[in-house]
């Protein structure tokens, strides 16, 4: 789906009060979780128009009253969902995000009734390979963008993530001490408590933190 039409599913989810609060609740500790919950349940959304008239918001008196049955619902959300040619991994993401909403609004979903009726396509892993200092060299050597440059050799020597990385200020490098010290804020760091990573001497050159 382009981004032009899941922004429209976005704006249609987000006049529905129920959501709107559910989406507000999740805003308060993480914006970008809060984003991450719109399109699983915007996608709820156009399955429960086209399949039952409903929307996200009416749907959960109806599922509270067991006037509807979750469970074939969510099994029949699946189905959907696999029409979008979404891969398995997202649709465990989209289901998992599904779930969250009803449970906020007191839908009861049992965790052995939902595995014995619900199937979500199976996720087939390929066992990864981390690159190692060849394959960071050779990165280095054909990328001609200073800057660039410059982030995969901060990447490459802190181990901060692209998000963490991005997220440095100034007032985060210290470089009065060898090597460079970078402080991570809580906000930004992946288990939300603030870290101090240290780079290399080459990535403080190349980024002219070092002379």
């Amino acid at each position: 789906m382009c981004i032009h039409q899941t922004s429209d599913l976005h704006r249609k989810i987000e006049k529905l009060p129920n959501v709107e609060r559910f989406l507000s609740s999740l805003k308060r500790n993480s914006i970008n979780t809060s984003n991450g919950y719109k399109t699983p349940i915007a996608y709820f959304n156009e399955f429960l128009l086209g399949n039952c008239n409903q929307t996200a918001e009416s749907i959960l008196q109806m599922l509270v009253n067991k006037e509807v049955d979750v469970y074939s619902l969510l099994d029949e959300f699946i189905g959907f969902i696999q029409t979008k040619r979404v891969n398995p991994s997202s649709i465990n993401q989209y289901v998992t995000g599904v779930r969250s909403f009803l449970s906020y609004y007191d839908v009861d979903i049992v965790p052995a009734k939902f595995k014995r009726r619900v199937r979500i396509p199976k996720i087939y892993h390929e066992e990864e390979e981390p690159i190692d200092a060849k394959d960071i060299r050779q990165m280095l050597l054909n990328c001609h963008n200073r800057r660039l440059k410059t982030f995969i050799l901060v990447l490459a020597s802190s181990g901060l993530r692209a998000t963490e990385a991005c997220a440095i200020r100034l007032c985060d490098i210290d470089s009065t001490v060898r090597p460079t010290r970078i402080h991570v804020r809580k906000e930004y760091a992946k288990t939300r408590v603030s870290k101090d990573v240290w780079i290399s001497d080459e990535a403080a050159r190349t980024s002219g933190l070092l002379t």
